[in-house]
């Protein structure tokens, strides 16, 4: 597997290509998702979206003639596993695209064999949405509290859709099977010991108790209900009227995981809320 950082160079190679049209350009298809109309002297430029490493590799696609922007996402150069393929992102946001009204990012592109042969990696080319972000639930507080109650809400109310929603796609396509499995509750317990597994007295041991814990009690129903899996602040955008624009970030997501973990995972960040009754709101709305 190609090196991310090269691959994403042969993508700007290919896209930059000095070309007078489409014909016979192995780009062609690429560039005719992600330009508007045909511009022979279209110049892109790729810059990390992400101050941290997250996986799959996520860069800002920037047009320097048109400011167009997009999201491009380009699989890790080693131990891709099916959580870091963006052939699970994009499996998961071309059905919601297709199929329901759940305010993910569109997908423009999803290479083809012969465009991931071509640099080197797989690659996937979202909409970039724009709205309003926010890192942790403190800074929303700070910046509109009038607002938090009603965005929370919208939050927990796209969140019971996605739990609603009965994935017939994959019942009838296995190109995602690996996404039946129990891959979810190892890939979290795996994510644990990565993250906090080196750490030292208490964190350690309360990262091994956790593991132990999720292997030991994880559930053993086969039920294809789809979870977000990482439902945090921080992978939300809002719009204007903060109703929720864009759930990003669903390389944790799964079809075979409780919905409760999404809950219990959004409504920690509550109890960081120095105001009382924003801290309860999980428990006085029925979104829940």
């Amino acid at each position: 597997m190609t090196d991310p950082s090269i691959a994403v160079e042969n993508i700007l190679n290919s896209l930059n290509q000095r070309q007078n049209g489409y014909i016979g350009d192995p780009f062609g298809a690429v560039r005719r998702s992600i330009e508007p109309r045909m511009i022979s002297y279209n110049v892109w430029k790729a810059e990390p979206l992400s101050k941290h490493k997250s996986k799959p590799l996520t860069y800002q696609l920037t047009s320097y003639n048109t400011l167009t922007k997009y999201v491009l996402k380009v699989n890790p150069a080693e131990n891709i596993t099916s959580w870091n393929n963006v052939k699970h992102l994009y499996h998961i946001l071309d059905d919601f695209n297709r199929r329901t009204n759940i305010p993910v990012p569109k997908v423009k592109h999803f290479s083809s064999p012969s465009e991931a042969d071509h640099v080197g990696s797989d690659f996937l080319i979202l909409q970039y949405v724009e709205g309003h972000h926010f890192g942790t639930i403190q800074e929303l507080y700070t910046k509109f509290p009038l607002t938090v109650a009603y965005a929370l809400k919208s939050v927990m109310r796209e969140m019971a859709n996605v739990h609603r929603y009965h994935w017939i796609w994959l019942d009838t396509n296995r190109k995602c099977a690996d996404l039946q499995t129990d891959s979810f509750w190892s890939n979290q317990c795996q994510t644990w010991r990565s993250n906090y597994g080196d750490g030292y007295g208490g964190q350690q041991q309360a990262t091994s108790f956790l593991s132990s814990l999720v292997n030991g009690t994880k559930p053993s129903n086969n039920n294809t209900q789809i979870i977000h899996g990482d439902l945090d602040i921080s992978n939300i955008i809002f719009d204007v009227n903060f109703n929720v624009a864009a759930i990003l970030d669903w390389k944790f997501s799964g079809v075979n995981g409780d919905p409760l973990v999404d809950v219990a995972y959004f409504t920690m960040m509550f109890t960081h809320l120095p105001d009382e009754n924003l801290r309860r709101l999980p428990l006085l709305t029925s979104s829940c």
